[in-house]
This record gives C-alpha cells, sequence and structure tokens, in this order.
C-alpha cells in the first residue's frame, strides 16, 4: 500500500505504531533520518527493526532551466543572495528536498510541491526556479536542452554523468546518498526478520531479477560494466611501473600508455573515468 503525505512520515508511522506480527513492514529510504532532523516525525530508525537494504537510488540533481542566469551552485547562491526572495525553489516538506533546501544556506523562497512530476512540470511552466529531483526525472529534459544540472547532491560524481559536479566538489555542504531499506515494527521475532532478509538476498542474486532490472531500463550499464571494461587501478600501476599488471579493457592500454608516456598527452579514455 503506498501512503503518501508529510514527506513519508505517514506511512512510517503507520508501520512504527503497527502490530510486530511480521504481517506489516516498511520500504523506505534515508529520508526517515530526514523526516526526524526536520521535526516532521520524533523517531528514526531506531524506532523499528530493519531486515536489508535492498537498494539504492540513481542519484538526485539540482536542477534549474537552461535559460537560467547561474551554470554552479556558487552562482546560483550568489543570484539568491543579491536577489533574496526571488528564486524559488521546490520542497516536499520534511523531505530530502525540504532538507536540501535549507542546508543550501541561501536566500531563497522555499515552495511545496510534493511530488517530482509536480516539481518537474512547474520547473517547466517557469512556476519554479529550482528543483532537486531524482536523475531519472529530469534527464531527458536536459537531453532536449529544456533544463541544465548544477550539480549531483550524492557523495561521489555519478558514473553516467562524469561531467555534473558534486554540491561538495563546489563547496556546498550537501550531500546524501538515498539507501532504500526494509523495516519491521520494533519488537517483530528476529526469526521473522532473519526470514524475509534470506528471502531478499536470494532475489538478489535471481538472473530473472537482473534482467527485469536491465528490460525496465533502470540498470546502471557502465557501473555495472566497469570491471570487465578497465582496470581501475590503472593509473596506480602505471605510476608504480607495473604496465604489466594491467589488466587490458576491451580496447586494450596500449594506445593509453603509448599517448601518455611517449607523447605526454592526456588520457581521455571514456571507459574509464577514473583515469580521465
Amino acid at each position: 500500500t503506498n501512503i503518501t503525505g508529510n514527506g513519508g512520515a505517514l506511512g512510517s508511522e503507520e508501520v512504527k505504531n503497527a502490530s510486530p506480527d511480521g504481517y506489516t513492514c516498511l520500504f523506505y529510504h534515508t529520508c526517515l533520518n530526514i523526516n526526524q532532523a526536520t521535526g516532521i516525525a520524533d523517531y528514526g530508525s531506531e524506532a523499528f527493526e530493519t531486515v536489508a537494504v535492498v537498494g539504492k537510488s540513481s542519484g538526485e540533481a539540482v536542477v534549474v532551466r537552461a535559460d537560467a542566469p547561474y551554470d554552479t551552485m556558487e552562482e546560483l547562491i550568489a543570484y539568491s543572495q543579491a536577489n533574496p526572495q526571488t528564486v524559488k525553489i521546490a520542497a516536499n516538506t520534511g523531505a530530502t528536498s525540504h532538507w536540501a533546501s535549507v542546508v543550501l544556506n541561501a536566500q531563497l523562497n522555499i515552495v511545496n510541491a510534493s511530488s517530482s512530476a509536480e516539481r518537474v512540470a512547474n520547473l517547466l511552466g517557469g512556476q519554479l526556479d529550482v528543483i532537486i529531483n531524482p536523475i531519472g526525472t529530469v534527464q531527458d529534459y536536459v537531453t532536449s536542452g529544456d533544463f541544465k544540472y548544477l550539480a549531483v547532491t550524492t557523495s561521489e560524481r555519478l558514473d553516467y554523468l562524469p561531467d555534473v559536479p558534486t554540491c561538495l566538489e563546489q563547496g556546498v555542504n550537501l550531500s546524501y546518498d538515498l539507501m532504500y531499506y526494509v523495516m519491521f515494527p520494533k519488537g517483530t521475532d528476529p526469526a521473522i526478520c532473519q526470514k524475509f532478509a534470506q528471502a531478499f538476498k536470494e532475489i538478489s542474486e535471481m538472473p530473472e531479477y537482473a534482467e527485469e532490472i536491465l528490460a525496465s531500463g533502470q540498470g546502471d550499464f557502465i557501473s555495472m560494466g566497469r570491471p570487465l571494461l578497465a582496470d581501475p587501478y590503472w593509473g596506480k600501476k602505471a605510476l608504480e611501473g607495473r604496465p604489466e599488471d594491467i589488466a587490458p579493457c576491451i580496447r586494450c592500454n596500449e594506445g593509453c600508455l603509448q599517448r601518455t608516456f611517449f607523447n605526454y598527452k592526456a588520457i581521455t579514455c571514456a571507459l574509464n573515468p577514473v583515469i580521465s
């Protein structure tokens, strides 16, 4: 059952207060802690029995219209300070977007907009100036030229958006990686929790499950294929004078070695952005 409202706190509260008989569980993410931090809820993860971490968000980003007069977080904050309360940013009260809007330490006009789809529509229509949304909800608009990214809110750059810096890189103390987990009410029999944990483990190892994720278009091909494409320790091994230990990628490392050590040119490897 999808229970919406109050930044997700209504749903978590229902599970928290449910009978610990194993028939009610919560599927939620890191926002549970943000509900507590913003005062929407007076409890956090300690009020539940955690069964398993079952997923990780593909990432969220700070997004504006393509014609916005700022291209970086620094420029956005400076613009808001020069024009206080004129830049409208969307926030789902008590959720990650609310917390993120506050910690930006900018003179923004925080407007309540609950759903990701609503935020996208309002940014496109000009009712909002800034949104913080999951990548999947905005990428098509960035590709079409309607929107542009200012930053990602993850702790590190995303493999599939290597040119978009994090907020941290731009001097903004904003970073979160949304982890999805399953929890039972406090006091649920540990045997029940373990049974569910084992079930999730088995599902995560099923080839059919992986195929379904790929078919849905939700798979991060770069991250999954990185070990097959290039040696992530290429740079370290090269600097240590161990080129023979470098695992060849699907295009072979000879070209990289020739270009770097003999022609003194920068590496622009599309397969291994770590060494780029």
